[in-house]
């Protein structure tokens, strides 16, 4: 009987050390996804779409400011892009990142293809995985160059902003491949009409403002049971 539970415990434990082997061997995986062909412009009416997009239906001043700069945003001022804002998930807590172009601590030491296919594809310039959260996997080559080519026209802010921390959940759910790269099917047009009409609202809705991210029972109950937003400490 001794020695049936000896045996037991270290097979349990061997299976313990096993999966934190793997988990941390894992974690940190790394995806080779191909840049997108897109190259910034310096036309002011294309920087002028990205900045539409950008504090319009793209959302995407409504994550990367600093919770400081909310009062102003929502009073209509163009706030910096400095990001700062931290989301406590269920799977560890990630900062959002200094979308200025700023070299050391923002965008401005990462090529358009690095930053396309991180608006596209969840994937870093460094090739990890980055919080899914963006939905841009179908929006169209002439808006995503316009974003860029506004996030490059800012002026710099030099904010250094930390790295996501994962709890054993996170890695585990990296690990093995259920928090990955955004897979979304359909094709990716080089541009489309603007006009008022049900294909550009459909591509305004579901490809750029993703309305379905709050507009749903399921996300709701997402976001009131799995994180919370909250200031730096």
């Amino acid at each position: 009987m001794k020695k049936w539970i000896i045996t037991l415990s270290g097979i349990v434990i061997l299976g313990i050390v096993s999966l934190f082997v793997f988990v941390e061997s894992r974690w940190e995986r790394t995806y080779d996804f191909p840049y997108p062909e897109i190259t910034h412009s310096l036309d002011l009416s294309v920087i002028e779409r990205g900045k539409y997009l950008v504090y319009g239906p793209a959302h995407c001043a409504s994550c990367h400011i600093n919770i400081d700069d909310y009062e102003s945003m929502e009073a209509g001022e163009l706030v910096p892009l400095r990001g700062g804002e931290v989301f406590n998930l269920n799977y560890g807590m990630v900062v959002s990142y200094n979308l200025t172009p700023d070299v050391e601590t923002g965008i401005g030491g990462f090529t358009d293809g690095e930053i396309a296919r991180a608006m596209r594809e969840a994937v870093g310039h460094d090739g990890r995985i980055l919080p899914n959260f963006m939905p841009f996997k179908l929006m169209t080559d002439e808006d995503v160059i316009a974003v860029i080519s506004f996030l490059r026209s800012q002026n710099p802010v030099k904010n250094p902003i930390p790295k996501p921390v994962y709890n054993w959940s996170g890695k585990w759910k990296i690990s093995t491949g259920k928090i990955r790269p955004r897979i979304i099917h359909g094709t990716t047009l080089p541009s489309i009409k603007r006009e008022a009409t049900i294909d550009y609202g459909n591509y305004l809705v579901n490809n750029v403002a993703n309305c379905v991210g709050c507009h749903s029972m399921a996300t709701v109950e997402y976001r009131e049971k799995k994180y919370r937003f909250g200031p730096l400490s």
